[in-house]
């Protein structure tokens, strides 16, 4: 299956798997939990389904940690993106390990309606405590991707939300409006020790756009993050501004494949609750 473009660069990369006796040696370098079926009733739940998948979703990381480090190394660009799922995807199951008598407590407040913002932070004092290995796994494959790229490189970490107790677990996909996730800019012309606020995941392309000194288009859903630049910078930049970047002819797409790891990739999305039949 083609992966990349140009198609050549596919067999230049690191070969985009790691061994499953790897993946659980590295969870105990950074001191994962020990993952155990908590239901243990025969039924298959969605926790069961993530509990699965999880030696292969840390190999995906894995893999494409390495792929990262090749490219920035042999096939150097203006504009470097990547995305880690591992936080997400053990946020999505690891509440799980939570004392059960805990996990009751707050489900009955919160079915009657007394859930408190005390016994929120108290929930997630426990659940950090079971998450942030996972964290600093992934802070060491953001420190090391930093390492690699070119000098005087500027970085923007973002997620695209957060994770909340909403009525019974740990959760984003039933919330009307999602816990709010992070954003970081660092380096080159943005501001030290600067709060950004009110971002949304719409205003990173602008943003980038704008220090690449390429215009704004106004029919864009975001804006770029202006505050967040030096004031030098913003003095020297003028912020121009098109009325759309969709001109030209339309461009017909190409029809879907079909992957006979579609149906595996749709288990997984409803597992994590993006997908909701």
């Amino acid at each position: 299956m083609q992966v990349t473009f140009p198609p050549e660069l596919q067999k230049q990369m690191p070969f985009p798997e790691i061994s499953k006796t790897r993946a659980y040696k590295e969870w105990k370098q950074y001191h994962l939990p020990e993952l155990y079926d908590v239901t243990n009733d025969g039924r298959i739940t969605a926790f069961d389904k993530a509990l699965k998948a999880y030696p292969t979703y840390w190999c995906q990381d894995a893999s494409v940690w390495d792929a990262s480090k090749y490219v920035l190394k042999n096939h150097p660009a203006k504009v470097f993106a990547v995305v880690f799922r591992i936080v997400d995807i053990s946020s999505h199951f690891m509440w799980c390990y939570l004392p059960l008598d805990m996990l009751e407590k707050a489900r009955k407040k919160s079915k009657d309606g007394t859930l408190t913002g005390e016994d929120i932070e108290h929930l997630d004092k426990e659940f950090a405590k079971i998450i942030e290995p996972v964290y600093t796994y992934s802070d060491i494959i953001v420190g090391d991707i930093m390492k690699s790229a070119p000098d005087n490189s500027t970085f923007i970490i973002v997620s695209d939300h957060g994770f909340g107790f909403h009525r019974t677990s740990y959760t984003h996909t039933t919330q009307a409006v999602p816990p709010a996730g992070i954003v970081i800019l660092s380096g080159g012309p943005y501001k030290k020790g600067a709060e950004i606020k009110d971002a949304t995941i719409y205003d990173i392309t602008p943003t980038l756009l704008y220090q690449l000194r390429l215009p704004v288009a106004k029919d864009f859903d975001g804006k770029p993050l202006v505050d967040a630049f030096q004031q030098q910078y913003r003095a020297d930049h003028r912020l121009a501004v098109i009325p759309t970047w969709e001109t030209g002819p339309a461009k017909t797409g190409q029809k879907p494949i079909q992957s006979e790891t579609d149906e595996e990739t749709l288990d997984d999305l409803r597992a994590l609750g993006y997908i909701q039949d």
